[in-house]
């Protein structure tokens, strides 16, 4: 019999960790009609636009020597795709692949009467240093559409394999960098001095927790997070994979490059075995009331620093149902808590109000790993009349019941209007009234914004 490790993750739930939903500047999830001051329907998609098209792949890897996966494509997104193989499904992020290799499979699945994913395409194609790929995809989205002629310029004007148009240079004061007028750096970036002080804090906690809690913390690196864990050795590097994975997912959703470090240092995340510890954790450290329901949460401070906890949870009964169900319950968390985490430290450590930072950490949650019936509370209060407006009083704290309501705000602003989202985010983080952005952006106030939810969170299914 082969020794199987105490809790291992299944090759589903890895899967749908590789899998991020369309990015926050151009979803195209289908969505039911509403106001059209609102709403632009002219970027409303059949949800078959959305689904895995049935090709065959022949991918290469950009191993020595470069090794060939065939098979039919069964997911794809920004971050990588899945191929069903002879021998079982194979999950690849972009990045495993050849650059030509990934190109001719990225070529395959773009839409190609759309200027805006040949622009995409060739920006990908340059920054990997494919010169006559990219220039074949940027001409095609500039013959498709005129008025993107200013972004081709500007990629072709950056150095080949550049990450180009990323404002990633040192800052040095505490308010948004600019490298042109108007435009904001994504993320403020800590001096060297800064992230080792944030480092440094972050192991001076590890070695109170372990004093204090009698427990056994062992520090974890990777490029975004410093992880302390008491799970099964056996484990870490499982571990640190989702963790970097959720990194990707949620920093694609922002047009960011998963190579940038958002962090002061890395991310501390007290990752632990048993959910009493956390528990105790959650009480003595960070004032957190963590009862039995709380599974993890992010703790942030004004000053952009902050870290994660969670526990694993363990499958309620035996088998592979009850073991998946602990695995996606997991996932979930990680997900949701860690776009809190990203959400803090994205253009500024300015705050967003709390039923748009919920709502969204449980759209991109959502659009990982999906829950059943999950718009059925929304519709109920669409239906019944209910008064919503107490949300966007930041000082309310919502309980769970509400998470679904605010991820359908969300989700009407995201795929409503895909392109006014991120600019609309952007001008809250960078300090303007949420309500002044969303008129900005959505040509409504509050008050019709929420007639306007109601009428369109009746018909989600």
């Amino acid at each position: 019999m082969s020794k199987r490790l105490p809790y291992r993750f299944g090759r589903r739930f890895r899967r749908a960790m590789i899998l991020a939903c369309v990015a926050l500047s151009g979803a195209t999830h289908s969505a039911p009609t509403a106001r059209a001051s609102l709403l632009d329907e002219s970027t409303a998609t059949d949800a078959s636009a959305n689904s895995p098209q049935r090709l065959r792949i022949d991918a290469v890897l950009a191993t020595d020597p470069p090794l060939r996966v065939v098979g039919i494509l069964e997911s794809h997104s920004d971050v990588g795709l899945a191929v069903s193989t002879p021998d079982g499904v194979r999950d690849l992020t972009w990045e495993q692949l050849t650059p030509t290799s990934a190109y001719t499979i990225k070529s395959r699945l773009i839409d190609r009467e759309r200027a805006t994913d040949w622009l995409h395409l060739g920006r990908w194609a340059w920054s990997n240093g494919l010169d006559r790929q990219a220039r074949s995809a940027l001409a095609q989205a500039r013959r498709l559409d005129r008025s993107l002629g200013s972004e081709v310029d500007a990629i072709l004007a950056s150095p080949i394999g550049s990450k180009h148009a990323r404002t990633d240079a040192p800052a040095t004061t505490t308010t948004p960098q600019t490298t042109s007028p108007g435009r904001p750096m994504a993320f403020l970036p800590a001096t060297p001095e800064e992230q080792a002080a944030a480092l440094e804090r972050a192991r001076k906690m590890q070695r109170e927790i372990n004093e204090n809690l009698s427990i056994d913390l062992i520090e974890l690196n990777s490029d975004h997070f410093i992880i302390f864990t008491d799970w099964d050795k056996r484990e870490h590097t499982w571990l640190i994979e989702q963790c970097e994975n959720a990194y990707r997912i949620v920093a694609n959703q922002f047009n960011l490059s998963p190579r940038d470090n958002i962090f002061v240092g890395r991310l501390p995340m007290f990752m632990f075995s048993r959910q009493t510890d956390f528990i105790r954790y959650a009480n003595e450290y960070d004032g957190v009331p963590a009862g039995e329901s709380v599974a993890g949460y992010f703790s942030g401070r004004t000053d952009g620093l902050g870290h994660m906890a969670m526990w694993k949870p363990r499958p309620e009964t035996s088998g592979d149902g009850a073991r998946r169900e602990a695995e996606r319950r997991w996932g979930r968390v990680l997900v949701h808590e860690f776009v809190h985490a990203f959400v803090a430290r994205y253009r500024t450590n300015g705050f967003i109000p709390r039923w748009l930072n919920e709502g969204l950490a449980e759209y991109i949650a959502h659009g990982v790993i999906p829950e059943n019936n999950y718009f059925q509370i929304p519709r109920e209060v669409a239906f019944a009349e209910r008064d919503i407006s107490i949300l966007f009083d930041s000082n309310f704290m919502p309980g769970g019941g509400y998470y679904p309501v605010m991820m359908s705000m969300v989700k009407l602003l995201i795929e409503g209007k895909p392109k006014a989202f991120l600019p609309y985010f952007n001008d809250i983080k960078d300090g303007m009234d949420p309500e002044d952005a969303l008129r900005k952006h959505y040509g409504v106030g509050h008050v019709d914004f929420e007639i306007a939810w109601r009428d369109w969170a009746k018909k989600l299914k």
